[in-house]
């Protein structure tokens, strides 16, 4: 029977420094401003902050569904890709979801100030309105945790290479192909970015997914799948 002890060693790996590093910030709060992912102005960003961000989760449910999307579906990736390039895989998609992440909050910026630099100071003495301000404010001090951009990047591999296996959504109870899940899981990040609303980093998710399709069709132009 299939279980966590049979898990490929990246996989394995992963989720269990995901699990320390919950279990660490739970104990030492503090942490996350060394950890979480800051734009890139924010006197509080630390460039391993690109790497740390990826291992850090706002809490047990958050940690959950990422771990069992990599449980599901990353060891499946693996045992396809071999360990090293695997982990190189999910590093990458991690890195393209920040990166994403990073260009789109650099624009929304551009667009309500004029300029990219953003200070506390800067801020407060811009001529704009009131609201565009608070939307500032939110962008340069919120910061992102997570590894939903890598775990995206997963789901499209595996979408990739199996695009006609058969999953069993939990709501409504159906089997779907693993191609049709991910296009409607794209589509509604879309959506959901475009909504702008709660603290989720949609463009995160889409950036991991991105990142992992292009380097999937790059690896196979260049015969290295």
């Amino acid at each position: 029977m299939f279980g966590f002890g049979n898990l490929p060693e990246v996989t394995k790996n992963l989720i269990i420094i995901n699990a320390i590093v919950l279990l660490a910030l739970t104990i030492y709060p503090q942490l996350y401003e060394y950890i979480s992912l800051y734009y890139f102005s924010n006197e509080q960003f630390k460039p391993w902050q690109i790497v740390t961000h990826m291992f850090a989760h706002g809490g047990f449910t958050h940690l959950f569904f990422n771990m069992f999307s990599l449980f599901m579906f990353g060891s499946v990736l693996e045992n396809v890709l071999g360990s090293k390039r695997f982990l190189n895989y999910y590093l990458l998609t991690g890195f393209g979801g920040a990166f994403l992440h990073q260009l789109v909050n650099v624009i929304q910026v551009y667009y309500l100030s004029g300029q990219i630099w953003l200070t506390p100071d800067i801020i407060n003495h811009l001529l704009i309105p009131f609201a565009d301000k608070q939307e500032l404010a939110k962008i340069f001090l919120t910061p992102m945790v997570g590894a939903s951009g890598a775990v995206f990047g997963v789901l499209i591999g595996f979408a990739y290479f199996f695009p006609d296996a058969k999953l069993m959504l939990i709501f409504p109870p159906i089997p779907i192909k693993a191609k049709v899940m991910v296009t409607i899981l794209i589509l509604m990040e879309l959506w959901y970015s475009y909504q702008q609303e709660g603290n989720i980093a949609h463009f995160a998710h889409l950036g991991g997914a991105l990142f992992g399709y292009l380097i999937l069709k790059y690896w196979k132009r260049n015969g290295r799948l």
